[in-house]
């Protein structure tokens, strides 16, 4: 996780295809299909940062599916319920709606399956990282507005100490506000995360700050556009790798 909070993307997949192969050894099947979700979810940051989406998010979905299936039934309840998450993500990403409807559908029944009785190493996924990722599926599968209201909600529910996250959700709320053509908006939620980053150091905040500007893009002239591509376009400039 550090390689990929430092930006290095590529030494970070080679270390979680290294855990793959050791969990594959030591016939760990859940652990491995949480390092396939990981490289899932990695892979889907690094096709939002590039805007390489189409070729990228067809390799997210089919590590999110082959984490599915590797789990298989020895998945927890709460641990299956983000594994179909990311797959919804990864779906969504990739444009299939009816399949992304499916998968947050299994998705959210494993997770109202869940008894508090998970791995110790997934202990950190809660109803707020859930209500997060579900947003996120809504946002980008078209549906902003609902996305939009599942991100507030995990944003008001998410601890104070998780800086990381909350920061992360809130670039997903400006990017529902984007979607739904809300600049303004956008603009003073991005204005509050760029602030917030000058205490914490990370590479997947900003490859998570870039898409934005290709976002806001569609928004048209204004002032209200240019004051936010002005503004995030400082921001990467000072932390361009």
């Amino acid at each position: 996780m550090t390689s990929i909070d430092s930006g290095r993307h590529a030494l970070g997949q080679a270390y979680y295809a290294q855990a793959l192969h050791l969990a594959h050894q030591s016939g760990d099947r859940v652990y491995a299909a949480n390092i396939l979700a990981e490289m899932s979810r990695t892979t889907m940051d690094v096709a939002n940062a590039s805007g390489n989406v189409a070729a990228n998010g067809r390799h997210a979905v089919a590590l999110a599916r082959s984490a599915v299936h590797v789990a298989g039934e020895r998945a927890t309840p709460g641990f299956k319920a983000w594994l179909h998450a990311m797959e919804a993500r990864a779906l969504a990403m990739v444009g299939d709606r009816h399949a992304v409807d499916e998968a947050v559908l299994r998705a959210r029944r494993s997770f109202d399956g869940a008894d508090g009785n998970e791995p110790e190493w997934f202990g950190f996924y809660g109803e707020a990282d859930f209500l997060a990722d579900v947003g996120q599926c809504l946002r980008d599968a078209g549906r902003p507005r609902h996305g939009l209201a599942m991100l507030e909600r995990a944003a008001a529910a998410l601890p104070e100490h998780r800086v990381t996250a909350r920061l992360k959700t809130q670039i997903h709320i400006a990017a529902a506000h984007l979607a739904m053509g809300d600049i303004r908006t956008a603009g003073e939620v991005v204005a509050g995360v760029l602030d917030a980053t000058q205490v914490i150091s990370s590479n997947r905040i900003v490859d998570r700050v870039r898409p934005l500007r290709r976002h806001a893009h569609g928004a048209g002239p204004g002032r209200a556009a240019r004051e936010f591509d002005e503004r995030v376009a400082a921001f990467l400039a000072s932390n361009r790798a």
